[in-house]
């Protein structure tokens, strides 16, 4: 529990005066003020219902007496509102990976955005009237909390504008929310890294996307960027087995170096071929996986996907070259 929510509760009871159905006829003021929250929670505190815990270390989130201790996922769920388990630990909780997660990796939202949703939380759990009244008595207001580590777990936590309702689903019962399939593997594609490496976000789509395939590339469809999408068709076709990637490899570098380095150019100029005499640095049109290839691979029929981009800029560029990712090599680019 935290002190916004003791504090809501202790204005519910002055409002109405009863609880569970009984009139609590000592209560004469319409509304706490501050000091009557302040010695309530005292009360508590020293008679032992409500209790501070070195699991949770902020003395602002409080442990009922009686409850079942609660999994650090929950804890953090129930003191942030708006966040969600989000990366490996979402993987984890999917069954996607064995790995076990050191850190607990939580997406929320920017402080401007979390700010304007706690006071529409506010007026939908107050009332617009009684929000006035609750902030003048000098409750506490429902405000992000600081938690750097949650049990025994230390807290990864990133922010992300895409933290709708949508990217998550509620686990019944509980107060944990959890990404759902397909952010999760477009998360995996944003950040490989926060996925247990590019490594294994890449068996991963080879193993288990081609079960989940119509939800990946829903979301990838609807909340992608361009890039997402140009990772995607990347991915998808290294691991759909056309017959283009027979000859064209693409796994030997394009994906490695587009979502590794997050290149914006997304290494349409890296020579695929598995000819062991090619030096080239540019590579031919077969050799690229095309918007039409995707489509293929996923079988989703037309979607949004924007087709590479190809043009000459008539200017000299460093790029790297087909025989290590160290070489450079300068040249006139013929692919932007």
């Amino acid at each position: 529990m935290t002190d916004y929510q003791l504090g809501r509760l202790v204005f519910r009871l002055y409002q109405t005066k009863t609880y569970r159905g009984e009139a609590l006829g000592q209560l004469q003021q319409a509304f706490p003020e501050r000091a009557d929250y302040t010695r309530l929670l005292g009360s508590l505190v020293t008679d032992g219902i409500l209790q501070r815990t070195k699991d949770v270390p902020n003395k602002d989130v409080l442990v009922v007496l009686g409850q079942d201790q609660a999994a650090a996922e929950d804890i953090i769920c129930c003191v942030d509102p708006f966040c969600y388990l989000s990366h490996l630990s979402a993987m984890e909780y999917h069954g996607l990976t064995d790995r076990l997660p050191k850190l607990l990796f939580v997406t929320s939202l920017p402080p401007p955005q979390w700010g304007r949703l706690a006071t529409e939380r506010m007026q939908k759990d107050l009332g617009a009237a009684g929000l006035a009244s609750y902030l003048a008595a000098g409750l506490p207001p429902l405000r992000r909390l600081r938690l750097d580590k949650c049990q025994r777990k230390i807290l990864s936590v990133h922010t992300r504008v895409q933290c709708d309702p949508g990217a998550y689903v509620t686990v019944q019962g509980k107060p944990r929310r959890v990404a759902t399939i397909g952010r999760t593997f477009l998360d995996m594609l944003r950040e490989p890294d926060l996925c247990g490496g590019i490594y294994h976000v890449l068996d991963l789509f080879a193993e288990e996307a081609p079960r989940y395939l119509r939800l990946i590339v829903d979301e990838i469809d609807r909340h992608g960027t361009t890039i997402d999408k140009v990772r995607a068709g990347y991915v998808f076709t290294a691991v759909s087995g056309t017959p283009e990637l027979q000859t064209a490899m693409v796994m030997k570098g394009g994906v490695l170096l587009a979502l590794r380095y997050r290149s914006r150019r997304h290494t349409a100029d890296i020579d695929f071929s598995t000819d062991s005499g090619s030096t080239t640095a540019s590579t031919s049109r077969s050799a690229r996986p095309t918007c039409s290839s995707w489509r293929r691979a996923t079988s989703s029929g037309p979607t949004a996907w924007s087709r590479w981009s190809r043009r000459s800029c008539g200017r000299s560029c460093n790029r790297k070259s087909a025989t290590g990712f160290g070489a450079r090599t300068s040249t006139t680019c013929t692919t932007c």
